[in-house]
């Protein structure tokens, strides 16, 4: 695939680094390691959804993050990867597929205490609570999105900006 990765190389390079320092740096909070982390749902594309949910989830389960915050990708002209979108060398995810994509990542945590955050504009679906103790009813909410096969909160939107 001739897709420029720059963005996905350097995200699986800190998650590397983050995953080797994460319980080391105990007691520091940035965006990136340490206490609390992001996860980009539709990052893989439609071509590695599942790839993407499964790393991302060992890469979190290595990290122990106090908070796992879901984002989902949203491409704006200037975006990095934006001509790979229009160009089609790069296929966004719909909602159907980010919700399935951030599912298969839920359900394969596997970190104590940690709060799990689905709550940002980007996001299809509100969902949040704390593992492992909420994991069940946090992927029985996603399921219940899924289940209905027009619902319109898995619908395709626009974001003009974040």
């Amino acid at each position: 695939m001739l897709l420029r990765i720059p963005v996905m190389v350097a995200a699986a390079t800190l998650a590397a680094a983050c995953a080797l320092a994460g319980p080391a740096r105990a007691g520091t909070t940035t965006a990136t390691c340490g206490q609390g982390t992001y996860a980009y749902a539709g990052l893989g594309g439609r071509e590695r959804t599942r790839e993407h949910a499964l790393g991302s989830a060992a890469t979190l389960n290595r990290m122990k993050p106090d908070y796992i915050r879901i984002r989902t990708l949203a491409f704006l002209p200037g975006f990095p990867m934006y001509e790979d979108l229009e160009s089609g060398r790069f296929v966004e995810c719909s909602g159907r597929e980010v919700a399935e994509e951030t599912r298969l990542l839920l359900e394969n945590l596997d970190v104590e205490g940690a709060q799990f955050l689905s709550d940002h504009v980007s996001n299809y679906l509100p969902i949040y609570g704390r593992l492992p103790e909420d994991k069940e009813s946090m992927l029985a909410a996603i399921d219940e999105a899924l289940a209905h096969p027009d619902n319109p909160m898995l619908a395709p939107r626009t974001i003009t900006s974040l």
